[in-house]
């Protein structure tokens, strides 16, 4: 079953849009001052994130956390959107756009954690028995990779942001 965001991409590919000028961005796991915390199910936009794990909570994270992303600062995402303006390369395309760093979720926290100055504590929570209880977030339980060669290759603003400096920034948002 195709998703609500692949009908719409397929409505606009196949439409007849005359002139008009158009690219599709599939950004993943979007983060940065303004939003809350937190990266899968069950912690995901956890707006009690931070108190949870400076009170030495632990986090149940599906699969342990092992599942690898690509997430993306919002400033980033942002600059390569503005990048797309004027470039001609970019006209009916589709294009991911992810952050230069594959981390495990795990890591994510991990991150969080010492920005926070604290210890992380995680536990795993089976794969299997989520998605069974909870069949609309299959989606978010697998590894989330992208291939940014053809955005690279077009010539736009490529993300650049370490998740480190990008998770250092959000969390210091959210302390203030």
């Amino acid at each position: 079953m195709k998703g609500v965001k692949q009908l719409c991409e397929q409505e606009l590919i196949q439409a007849d849009t005359g002139d008009m000028v158009w690219t599709i961005v599939r950004p993943c796991h979007i983060y940065g001052p303004g939003s809350k915390l937190g990266c899968l199910p069950l912690h995901g936009r956890d707006p009690d994130l931070l108190r949870k794990m400076r009170a030495g909570e632990t986090l149940q994270l599906v699969g342990a956390g092992h599942f690898l992303q690509q997430p993306i600062l919002v400033h980033d995402l942002a600059e390569t959107i503005i990048s797309i303006a004027g470039h001609y390369t970019a006209h009916r395309e589709i294009f991911n756009i992810a952050g230069p760093d594959v981390i495990e979720s795990r890591q994510y926290y991990q991150i969080i954690a010492d920005k926070l100055v604290v210890e992380l504590h995680i536990e795993e929570i089976s794969v299997r028995s989520y998605a069974a209880q909870n069949p609309a977030q299959t989606p978010f339980l697998c590894h989330r990779i992208y291939d940014l060669s053809r955005l690279q290759a077009s010539g736009m603003k490529v993300p650049s942001t370490s998740i480190e400096k990008g998770l250092g920034l959000h969390v210091e948002a959210l302390l203030a």
